[in-house]
C-alpha cells in the first residue's frame, strides 16, 4: 500500500510540473506573439508617420532607419543596419549634426540642413535624442521643402508690399518734393544769371563772386541731399546687410522728404537733441521708412485739427541695455480707443478715401518683426505716441 501511494503522489507531482512547464510554455508563446503585434503595430507606425526615423549608435552606426527615410534616399531599409551615418553621401553640416549629438552636453539636439535626393533637394528639420545612457540617438527628420518655399513667397510678396507702399508715399509727397528741388534749383539760376552779368559787364566784384559760387554750392548739396532721401527710400533694401545703425543718418535722410510737407501743414517738428549717440541694429533703408510712415501719419493727424490748436511732432529717444526705442508722438490725440486694436491690420485706415492705403502700420511692424523688434502704441503718455523697439545688438532674425 505505502509503495502504491508514493507512485501515485510522484505521478501527480509529474504531472503538476509538466501542467505548470506547459502553462509556462504558452505564456511566453502568448508573450512572443504580443510582443510581435506590438513590434508590428510599432513598425507600422514608425512607416507611417510623414518623417524620416532613424537610430544609430554613439559610434555613428545605424541600428534602424524606417520606411520614410528608406524611400527619400532610394536605399533599402535593410542596408542602412551596421552602416556609417553618410554611407550614402551626407552635406557636411549634418555630419556636424550627428558628431555633436553624442558630444553636446544636452540629450536633445536639433539641425536644419539641405539634402539632394532622388527627388530633387530637399529641407530637412532634423531632432536627435538621446537614450540608452547616452549610447544611441533616435534622429527625426521632418521635410520642410514646402514650407520653406511658402516662406520664400511670402517674403516676396511682403517685399512687394512694402516697396508698393513707398511709390505711394513718394506719390503723396510728390507736391511738396517738387517744391522741395524747384526752390534750389530756383536759386541756383539766379545765382548763374548774377555772375554772367557780372562777367559780361567786365565788373566782376570778387566778394560777391565767391559769395554767389558758395550759394550755388550749398544750394547744389541741399538737392543732392535731397535726392540721396529719395534713392535711401525708394531703393528695395531688403536684401541689405544688417549692422549698427546711426539714427542721425537715418534722420537725415527721413527729414529731407518729409520737412517740407510739416512746413505746409505748420506743424512744429521736435528733434532729439541725442541723436548722434543713438545706435540700433538693423537695416537703414528698412528703418528709414518706418520712421517716414510714421511721421507721415502723425503730419496728417496734427493737419486734421483746428487751426488755433497746438500742431507739433515730436521724436523722443530712449534706451536700455538691449533695447533701442524711437517715440514718434504727436498733438493729434491718436485713434479712437475703439480703433487700438485694428490700427495694425492690412489696409485698416481713418483716413479719407484718396490719402492712404491701410498699409503703412501693418508693413512697419512686419519690418521691425523681421529685425526682432516690434512696433506699438502707447496711449500712456497724454499725447499720441507710436513706438518703435529694435535690439541694440545682433539677434537671430525672423524670415
Amino acid at each position: 500500500m505505502l509503495w502504491n501511494d508514493v507512485a501515485i503522489f510522484f505521478d501527480a507531482r509529474t504531472s503538476l510540473i509538466s501542467v505548470l512547464l506547459l502553462a509556462g510554455i504558452l505564456n511566453q508563446i502568448r508573450m512572443i506573439r504580443r510582443e510581435r503585434r506590438l513590434k508590428a503595430r510599432f513598425q507600422l507606425l514608425l512607416d507611417s508617420v510623414p518623417c524620416t526615423i532613424s537610430w544609430i549608435s554613439n559610434e555613428k552606426v545605424y541600428v534602424e532607419a524606417n520606411q520614410q527615410l528608406s524611400e527619400m534616399l532610394d536605399i533599402p531599409r535593410k542596408d542602412f543596419v551596421g552602416q556609417k551615418v553618410g554611407f550614402h553621401g551626407m552635406e557636411p553640416g549634418y555630419m556636424k549634426f550627428v558628431d555633436a549629438i553624442f558630444t553636446h552636453e544636452k540629450d536633445r539636439t536639433s539641425h536644419e540642413f539641405s539634402i539632394d535626393t532622388p527627388q530633387g533637394e530637399k529641407h530637412i528639420f532634423s531632432i536627435a535624442q538621446k537614450y540608452n545612457n547616452g549610447e544611441e540617438a533616435a534622429i527625426i527628420g521632418i521635410d520642410v521643402t514646402q514650407l520653406k518655399e511658402k516662406e520664400r513667397i511670402i517674403l516676396e510678396q511682403e517685399q512687394t508690399l512694402i516697396q508698393r507702399e513707398k511709390l505711394s508715399n513718394l506719390g503723396q509727397m510728390a507736391g511738396s518734393m517738387g517744391h522741395e528741388i524747384n526752390n534750389p534749383v530756383t536759386v541756383i539760376l539766379l545765382s548763374v544769371y548774377d555772375l554772367k552779368e557780372m562777367v559780361e559787364s567786365g565788373k566782376v566784384d570778387l566778394a560777391h563772386f565767391k559769395t554767389n559760387l558758395d550759394r550755388i554750392e550749398k544750394t547744389g548739396v541741399r538737392i543732392a541731399k535731397i535726392v540721396k532721401g529719395l534713392k535711401a527710400v525708394s531703393r528695395e533694401g531688403s536684401g541689405d546687410p544688417f549692422d549698427t545703425i546711426a539714427f542721425n543718418m537715418i534722420l537725415d535722410d527721413t527729414m529731407t522728404l518729409c520737412q517740407q510737407r510739416l512746413t505746409n501743414y505748420g506743424v512744429e517738428l521736435r528733434l532729439p537733441a541725442n541723436a548722434q549717440e543713438f545706435f540700433m541694429w538693423g537695416q537703414s533703408t528698412q528703418i528709414t521708412q518706418v520712421l517716414l510712415n510714421l511721421i507721415n501719419n502723425a503730419a496728417d493727424a496734427v493737419n486734421e485739427l483746428p487751426a488755433d490748436a497746438p500742431r507739433w511732432v515730436e521724436i523722443k529717444l530712449e534706451e536700455d541695455a538691449n533695447v533701442s526705442r524711437i517715440c514718434v508722438m504727436d498733438s493729434g490725440g491718436g485713434p479712437p480707443p475703439e480703433f487700438l486694436k485694428k490700427i495694425f491690420e492690412p489696409f485698416f485706415t481713418t483716413k479719407a478715401v484718396g490719402k492712404g492705403t491701410g498699409l503703412g502700420l501693418s508693413i512697419s511692424r512686419t519690418i521691425l518683426d523681421r529685425h526682432g523688434g516690434k512696433l506699438s502704441y502707447d496711449n500712456s503718455r497724454g499725447c499720441s505716441c507710436f513706438v518703435i523697439e529694435i535690439p541694440r545688438q545682433p539677434q537671430k532674425l525672423a524670415g
